[in-house]
């Protein structure tokens, strides 16, 4: 996708986290954003001397409309692909399964331990194991050399690839988003004190919400867009991965977005 939007046109950069254990800014979600994201901001700006366009996916979204809330003045445009807002809807197959895992992650946060990928791809697969098995059952009829199979291996690297995650930093989330559901309640704070206020946020946004999306349900995502003053909700018949990557990817979620940047 990020490869596709520079060939149209846009200069893009992608954020790469590295690993989160590495140092202390990596273990809470204020800190991410305060010291890696707004300096991240600032250094786009003085480098091309523009107001940029932030995208986030999943909860990357509830990131880039944190850094959006506080740094509205600087910032373009908005796109939330797939960003949970309603952590407590009945439809969240996730929510029960963090907060089963939430004695665990406790005692991992206390000894100063991170959360592998592999647990958190667990709980996912788990959100719809009907699905899983259906997709890797389709994945064994495919001949190994074919572009399906190819494409297939490509998106479970890209899917699994990630770097382990500071276990304090999963417990914040469990905490503050699935127990009291801060982003619905209008309760959410960065830092010690500065709120974020979804509903002062004049940018344009787009709001992208998959229909058939497990892990983020539509019903999650699409509580969003009432918040934000000045966003258009794109539904997209689509799951959380399949609209980034998917055989209608382009179709139904690229192209809308690169329209809604060049507008």
């Amino acid at each position: 996708l990020i490869r596709w939007l520079a060939q149209q046109g846009h200069e893009c950069f992608l954020l790469d986290w590295g690993n989160l254990t590495r140092d202390e800014q990596g273990h809470s979600f204020s800190a991410l954003v305060l010291k890696r994201l707004i300096p991240a901001l600032n250094h786009i700006i003085d480098n091309t001397k523009k107001k940029p366009s932030i995208l986030g996916y999943c909860l990357g979204g509830n990131f880039a409309l944190a850094l959006s809330s506080l740094c509205q003045e600087h910032i373009n445009k908005l796109i939330l692909l797939a960003t949970p807002w309603d952590f407590q809807h009945p439809d969240n197959k996730l929510r029960p399964l963090l907060l089963d895992a939430e004695s665990k992650v406790k005692k991992r946060a206390a000894n100063n331990e991170a959360i592998t990928t592999e647990f958190l791809q667990s709980l996912f697969i788990q959100t719809d194991l009907q699905q899983s098995a259906k997709k890797y059952a389709n994945f064994g009829r495919h001949d190994p050399q074919s572009p399906d199979a190819k494409h297939f291996v490509a998106t479970e690297d890209w899917v699994n690839g990630g770097a382990p995650i500071p276990a304090k930093l999963i417990k914040e989330c469990i905490d503050i988003f699935y127990r009291q559901n801060v982003t619905m309640n209008n309760n959410w704070q960065i830092g010690d004190s500065t709120n974020i206020e979804a509903h002062k946020l004049k940018i344009p946004t787009m709001v992208v919400t998959p229909e058939h999306d497990h892990i983020v349900p539509h019903a999650s995502s699409s509580a969003l867009t009432p918040f934000l003053p000045n966003a258009k909700q794109l539904n997209v018949d689509s799951g959380h991965i399949g609209m980034i990557v998917g055989r209608k990817a382009k179709e139904i979620c690229w192209q809308p977005l690169l329209s809604f940047l060049s507008q």
